[in-house]
């Protein structure tokens, strides 16, 4: 049987994707803010399409990326 492997979308402006291998993640970035599992990072609070939480921060998984990645 054949075994189909999802792959997550990248966002474009941000090149932003709920899941990486290695270890850049979310979680370990400076701008990631885990009690809400939010983004603080300027550009991605400027050029994300996701959805914002009611702080304004952008909404990201601890296991995600995006090309503004900063380690913390």
């Amino acid at each position: 049987m054949a075994k189909f492997i999802h792959i997550a979308p990248v966002e474009d402006k941000t090149q932003y994707t709920p899941r990486k291998a290695g270890d850049e993640h979310c979680k370990n970035c400076e701008y990631f803010l885990p009690s809400e599992n939010g983004c603080k990072g300027p550009n991605m609070m400027k050029l994300s399409e996701r959805p914002k939480l009611p702080s304004g921060h952008v909404k990201v998984q601890p296991t995600g990326w995006c090309k503004f990645w900063d380690e913390a």
